[in-house]
């Protein structure tokens, strides 16, 4: 009030303790950002001190940050190759595009394909695969989805191919 310079000072209540910043012009605006590295409900607190050490009341505000959305991946082998995509949540998820790619060894069928799978739900487990794997040789297997809503899985495995078979994925 006196035309002090102040310092502001925030609680993110996530185990970093409080920080301040400053000194600031009275009655300067400025904003603050955070990334807090776990899901949960946190408690910001934030107060001003002037260069006295004369300080305001703690404001206080709530916010609650939400597991973020993942996809996973896992690949087996077999008669051909197919992968499993589950959705970790906590959303469903739409228009999953995806592709399965077998680089190297003699493929004669099957070396890339695509697809759309329209939703996976949050938890559930969808399994794509090409309509025939035909080759000779060791292949490494390349697997991707996106969906809309910007979430994306890749991974990656080895075996080899037998005819038809994918044996000895890892």
């Amino acid at each position: 009030p006196e035309g002090d310079d102040v310092f502001y000072c925030v609680n993110w209540s996530d185990g970093t303790g409080e920080v301040c910043t400053g000194p600031f012009p009275s009655g300067q605006p400025i904003t603050a950002s955070h990334i807090w590295t776990e899901p949960g409900t946190y408690t910001i607190i934030i107060k001003a001190e002037d260069t006295n050490n004369a300080e305001s009341d703690p404001g206080t505000f709530i916010v609650t940050i939400a597991e973020a959305p993942s996809m996973q991946i896992t690949v087996a082998g077999g008669f051909g190759v197919k992968a499993t995509l589950t959705n970790n949540g906590p959303i469903d998820l739409t228009h999953i595009n995806w592709s399965i790619t077998l680089d190297g060894g003699l493929i004669l069928a099957g070396k890339t394909t695509t697809g759309t799978i329209p939703g996976l739900e949050n938890g559930g487990e969808r399994t794509i695969k090409p309509s025939l794997v035909l080759g000779f040789g060791k292949t490494t297997i390349l697997v991707s989805a996106t969906s809309e809503e910007g979430i994306n899985a890749n991974t990656t495995a080895s075996g080899f191919v037998l005819g038809p078979f994918i044996l000895g994925v890892k």
